[in-house]
């Protein structure tokens, strides 16, 4: 498509946001996977959220070799760390499109046609926004690539028939919904965007609140991205290096999107609530190792007497 073509297209401006921190090994597998989308009308901006590595020099270059291939492509880079959900929120603060999706560095779109799958489907269910399903994968290195499973998994689709609030409550231990999604961007913003607050599980966040206050979440069944399992991701690397950070932010998030509303929860819901929290804190107490979830996992099956305390948080 000529530039030409590109600019007098007439679908709606989707702009795609791509988050990255030290992805310099990944980040222009990533662009080029949404350079080669068949959909006309995209607006590239890439957020960058102070790498240490060279991803911003990749970008950049990247960026100025590809400017015609966008209606708009900007590359952004934070003057200080942010997290996942200031560095969402830098990128939404500068979208112009109508509709807006956020891809890591580290992952790619599952196929050219992922853009369009995506607009044809939030258009044709009239939906404000709505969650994409990945496909995961795991990076072996060298060039090798061993596909993994579809998430959500099939068993869970039937959940997203479900009301809002018997969403909310089967969102209370596990973000099951993976954190992709398009969504109108005068929406996204009259929400708030993300919850700075919490430099992970900004996803969670979003999903319970969504959910809680009256918006059921719908999904895509056509796969969206491929989502790459490797060592330097934020959950592997947190589990390997014994961060606290990630364990600490799903307990914060327990305590302002879940403990305030418990009059929507059923006894069985608090029960759930209240052991996946003391299972949290464990894991914590312990070092946050792999070892410390190892041993925070028998917190659920030998804690009889607590457990009827979930009903009084």
């Amino acid at each position: 498509m000529t530039r030409e073509e590109l600019l007098s297209a007439t679908e709606p401006l989707y702009t795609v946001v791509v988050t990255c921190y030290n992805q310099e090994e990944f980040i222009v597998e990533c662009l080029e996977s949404v350079k080669d989308q068949d959909y006309a009308q995209v607006e590239l901006i890439v957020c960058d959220d102070k790498s240490s590595d060279n991803t911003v020099i990749i970008a950049k270059r990247w960026l100025n070799d590809n400017k015609d291939s966008f209606v708009r492509s900007e590359l952004l880079v934070n003057a200080e760390n942010l997290g996942i959900s200031g560095n969402h929120n830098a990128g939404l603060s500068k979208a112009t499109g109508k509709y807006i999706s956020f891809i890591h560095g580290d992952d790619k779109l599952y196929n050219h046609t992922s853009l369009t799958d995506a607009i044809d489907f939030i258009q044709a269910e009239n939906l404000t926004f709505t969650s994409l399903r990945i496909r995961a994968f795991l990076d072996c290195g060298n060039g090798k690539y061993e596909l993994q499973e579809l998430l959500p998994a099939e068993k869970a689709l039937p959940l997203f028939k479900q009301d809002p609030l018997k969403q909310f409550r089967s969102l209370l231990t596990s973000c099951w919904i993976p954190g992709v999604l398009v969504t109108e961007t005068d929406f996204l913003r009259e929400i708030g965007g993300f919850d700075e607050e919490f430099r992970s599980a900004e996803d969670w966040c979003l999903w319970l609140k969504l959910s809680r206050t009256g918006y059921r979440i719908g999904i895509n069944d056509k796969p969206f991205l491929f989502y790459r399992r490797h060592p330097k991701s934020i959950t592997v690397s947190s589990i390997a290096e014994g961060k606290s950070d990630f364990v600490l932010n799903k307990l914060k998030a327990i305590e302002k999107y879940i403990f305030p509303f418990k009059s929507l929860l059923r006894p069985y819901d608090r029960w759930s609530v209240y052991i996946y929290y003391r299972y949290l804190n464990a894991i914590v107490k312990f070092g946050c190792s792999k070892q410390a979830y190892r041993k925070a996992r028998w917190i659920k099956l030998f804690d009889p007497i607590k457990l009827f305390k979930s009903l009084f948080f």
